[in-house]
This record gives structure tokens, C-alpha cells and sequence, in this order.
């Protein structure tokens, strides 16, 4: 039996806090069971306004 693995990180752009500081939010899939976690971390509207992720901050 094969179960798929999936883990996903994501910014939560539609609760913005005091000076465009957004949430990173976390989500596990295994199988068809999905949990989602807040990571405790932020992250500024300046490395938010990029259009693509490159694993490195620059």
C-alpha cells in the first residue's frame, strides 16, 4: 500500500498584522487526513511582494 506524503508551507495573506507582517502557516497531508499548524513565524510584505520563491534569501 502506497501512502502519499505532502508537506506544504504557506503565508496567510488574508490576516495582516501592524506594518504588512504576514503568518507562515504549515500543512500536513498523509494519505486523506490533512492537519494545519501556525510555525510561529512571520514574514515582511518586502519579501512577500516577490513572485517566486527560491529556497534562499538573497
Amino acid at each position: 500500500m502506497v501512502t502519499n506524503f505532502k508537506l506544504l508551507f504557506d503565508i496567510k495573506k488574508t490576516e495582516v498584522k501592524a506594518d504588512s507582517i504576514y503568518s507562515i502557516m504549515g500543512r500536513i497531508s498523509i494519505g486523506k487526513t490533512m492537519v494545519q499548524f501556525s510555525t510561529k513565524q512571520i514574514v515582511t510584505n518586502t519579501i512577500h511582494g516577490q513572485t517566486v520563491c527560491l529556497g534562499k534569501v538573497q
